[in-house]
């Protein structure tokens, strides 16, 4: 896949957007973006536990594997934590 001009400035303008968006978030309520900012983090997690394990016959560095797998608990235990605060907000 290529990258043109167009799909750059594309993602550029989609990324300025999305932090003015969540920036924006803050002034309306903290519990909303400590949310988008917990969910992101989960997305990262999990991006880096699939990539480990897609990739695992070809490493050779048995922590890395160990690494990537943790980064799926990690998510996991990180997914419970916007529920709580949520639930907690609610009382």
């Amino acid at each position: 896949m290529k990258l043109t001009k167009s799909s750059s400035i594309r993602f550029i303008l989609i990324l300025v957007i999305f932090i003015i968006g969540i920036s924006l978030t803050i002034g309306y309520s903290y519990l909303l973006f400590h949310t988008f900012a917990e969910f992101f983090s989960i997305i990262i997690a999990g991006v880096i536990f699939v990539i480990t394990w897609n990739s695992r016959d070809k490493i050779d560095n048995g922590f890395l594997i160990f690494i990537g797998i943790a980064f799926f608990f990690i998510g996991s235990i990180e997914g419970v934590a916007p529920m709580i605060n949520i639930m907690q907000d609610h009382k």
